[in-house]
């Protein structure tokens, strides 16, 4: 099972690294990615500090579930699984919406507002 889930964590952490590269303006588009790189640096470092947080105050808390026991550890793993699947339709919805991803970075880039 984590086999599994490593491997299907990496496909979906590469889509994710694929989207803002191929949506990216051409003109400053390594500032662009580097922003972008180091912004997702931090903000995983905070995700896995909530998460080392989440599972150190839950303990052996254990959830059971239609028979099912569910530790504080696989509780993690499918809430961080649910916000990955609500990201990916809210990034989708997003793309159908408009294409603000693309006028956003070059706006920026190009020192004009936003």
């Amino acid at each position: 099972m984590y086999i599994l889930g490593g491997v299907c964590w990496s496909g979906i952490n590469m889509a994710f690294f694929n989207i803002p590269y191929k949506y990216s303006p051409q003109k400053g588009k390594t500032i662009f990615l580097s922003l972008y790189g180091a912004i997702l640096g931090v903000v995983s470092l905070g995700a896995s500090l909530v998460g080392a947080l989440f599972v150190k105050t839950l303990g052996f808390f254990t959830l059971n579930i239609f028979g099912l026991a569910f530790t504080s550890m696989q509780l993690l793993f499918l809430f961080s699984g649910a916000m990955m699947i609500g990201v990916a339709f809210y990034i989708k919805k997003q793309f159908e919406k408009s294409e603000l991803f693309m006028t956003i970075p070059s706006k920026i880039i190009d020192g004009k507002n936003a």
